[in-house]
Order: structure tokens, then C-alpha cells, then sequence
């Protein structure tokens, strides 16, 4: 779940995100009055937005915000309660349709809420709107914002 990289299993992915959190001085959180300390694989699934140039999510259960990126890895874990979920992105031509959109703007301004009716479309309309010059869509789009 940290970079780049896909882990296979809740261990690696409390590991991975341990180590990150010590290499910065900070430490993983957990909600107040969990006393769990291993992270718990959710049944529940999580829809991919952009905010503020990247991709992220809300947990179902406690609301805090996960990282994601869509080619990266499927999963996305909530550091404070510990639960991991799916994650859902748009699919195929979708995804780089909104990548392009996105990549019109200036970085403060891209953002994406699927979850409000927003497509690809909305965001070409937005940036025609606002002045944005129209970006093609590349051959082989990027996974990043």
C-alpha cells in the first residue's frame, strides 16, 4: 500500500505502512478505544475520488481518508480504525478520459467526486468553462493525477 507497490497480504501491508510511519517519527493511529492492532480485511468496497490532485478515499467506517491510485494497488487501508477495503476506480477508457481531464488543470484545481454524478464529460464541460485547454488522451494513460 506504500508506493508502488502491491502487497498480498494485511501483514505486508501493516509492515509496510509501520515502516513508513517510524521513518517519519510518526506512529500508525488507531480510533479511540480500539484496542486492535492488526489491520482487518473489510467486505465492504470504497469508491476512488481526486482531491486536491490525489486519489483517495473515505473509510465507510470511521471517515478518515485513505490514499489509493488506480493501476497501483486494489486495496486501500485506513490507518486510524485498521480496516482494508476494495477500492473501485472507473473503468478502461473511463479512467484515462478523467486522467486527461484532470491534467488540464492547474494541480490545485483537480478534483473528482464520482460519488456526486461527476464523469469525464462534467470535467471537459468544467474546463471549458474555466479556460482550460483541452488535453488529448494519451495513447497509454497514466495511473496518476
Amino acid at each position: 500500500m506504500v508506493g508502488h507497490t502491491v502487497h498480498t497480504s494485511a501483514a505486508e501491508v501493516r509492515l509496510a505502512w509501520e515502516a513508513w510511519a517510524r521513518d517519519r517519527g510518526l506512529a500508525v493511529r488507531r480510533r479511540a478505544g480500539d484496542p486492535a492492532t492488526d489491520l482487518r480485511k473489510s467486505s465492504l468496497r470504497v469508491t476512488a475520488y481526486v482531491s486536491d490532485n490525489c486519489w483517495t478515499a473515505d473509510c465507510p467506517i470511521c471517515f478518515n481518508g485513505m490514499a489509493t491510485w488506480p493501476g497501483g494497488n486494489p486495496e486501500a487501508c485506513c490507518l486510524d480504525c485498521g480496516h482494508i477495503f476494495e477500492v473501485d476506480y472507473p473503468a478502461g477508457q473511463e479512467l484515462g478520459e478523467v486522467v486527461a481531464a484532470l491534467e488540464a488543470r492547474p494541480p490545485r484545481n483537480r478534483h473528482w467526486r464520482p460519488q456526486a454524478g461527476e464523469t469525464a464529460a462534467t470535467l471537459r464541460y468544467e474546463n471549458v468553462t474555466h479556460g482550460f485547454p483541452p488535453r488529448r488522451l494519451p495513447l497509454e494513460h497514466g495511473v496518476a493525477v
